[in-house]
């Protein structure tokens, strides 16, 4: 369909390979290779579709200024890409106009590209919305979560549904965090590919059972009436439920017969113990600055693990040595 319109006309963007009548403004940030690199990717895949860069006249400069958009014009001459730019009025103020577009883009966030990509239906996204959507309410009617929003982080769901074999060595290596990058940079760029759902699943299934073990107390939001179990929120963070995933699906085949961890034994400890699972009583895992290790929360659910049973029955720190 042919657009049609009686608008005003207002600016006008132009295509050039004649890079040399640019430079980059002395106040934009630094160039970083990686997003020059991911911008060069979504050029070749989307066929050279990108936004055009906004460049300026600046008195006393010979070139055309780059305002925003470094990154483009950067992937634009190291692909020998047509640029597109579009340029500012006579008089404009670049430094001003540099430090208010900074400061007021918003990156897409999480559920911005989960919502995104499946409101484009994408099948992969649409069923990965499906499955965090539905623990995240299930997890919520538990009282460990409220509000609109996703309960359940990007790094841990993609861990569980769709990993890669870096990750799943990081994870085996105990590294602080098994997240490999690839699967984050896949995700934001629409090219997400879920793995076998039923680990996953499974771990937060049985992450939803132990919740419902921990007692309820009268919530202590003022916009919430009721019984919640808010006091252990830190056990929705990615340590926690990593911890549980590692422990349910990659470490037994490796443990000797001693040390194999029983999913039910630690639920029944739980049972006997919930205070054990307090933010009072846990590591430094627990606390809103933790770095993402997730190795520290074996130890907790060790201890708790160990209540009241003898030498031959306890479990070992770390339950066994990795074998990678």
């Amino acid at each position: 369909m042919e657009h049609q319109t009686e608008d005003k006309v207002v600016g006008q963007i132009y295509e050039t390979r004649d890079y040399d009548q640019f430079e980059v403004h002395f106040l934009n940030r630094e160039i970083k290779r990686y997003k020059v690199k991911k911008l060069l990717a979504s050029f070749n895949k989307q066929q050279y579709l990108q936004q055009p860069v906004t460049v300026g006249i600046e008195k006393g400069c010979d070139k055309l200024q780059v305002a925003d958009g470094a990154h483009r014009f950067r992937a634009c001459i190291e692909g020998a890409f047509p640029l597109y730019y579009n340029v500012l009025p006579d008089g404009t103020d670049l430094p001003q106009f540099i430090a208010q577009i900074n400061a007021n883009q918003t990156p897409y966030k999480y559920a911005d590209t989960l919502g995104m990509y499946s409101r484009a239906g994408h099948p992969e996204y649409v069923r990965y919305k499906n499955l965090v959507g539905k623990y995240g309410e299930l997890i919520k009617g538990e009282g460990l979560g409220f509000g609109k929003g996703l309960v359940l982080a990007k790094d841990p769901m993609l861990l569980f549904f769709a990993p890669t074999d870096a990750q799943i060595h990081k994870l085996m290596s105990f590294k602080s965090r098994p997240y490999d990058t690839h699967s984050g940079r896949a995700f934001n760029e629409g090219d997400l590919v879920l793995g076998d759902l039923t680990k996953g699943a499974e771990t937060l299934d049985y992450f939803l059972d132990l919740v419902r073990l921990l007692p309820k107390q009268e919530s202590q939001s003022k916009s919430r009436i009721g019984l919640d179990r808010m006091q252990y929120k830190h056990l929705i963070k990615r340590e926690f439920i990593v911890a549980l995933h590692y422990l349910l699906h990659y470490r037994n085949p490796n443990a000797t017969e001693q040390e194999q961890f029983d999913s039910n034994i630690f639920l029944d400890q739980v049972s006997d113990n919930p205070k054990l699972l307090l933010e009072e009583n846990t590591g430094d895992w627990s606390s809103s600055g933790a770095s993402g290790d997730w190795t520290p929360v074996t130890q907790d659910i060790e201890k708790i693990y160990n209540m009241n049973r003898g030498s031959q029955e306890r479990l070992r720190s770390y339950f066994c040595e990795p074998l990678i």
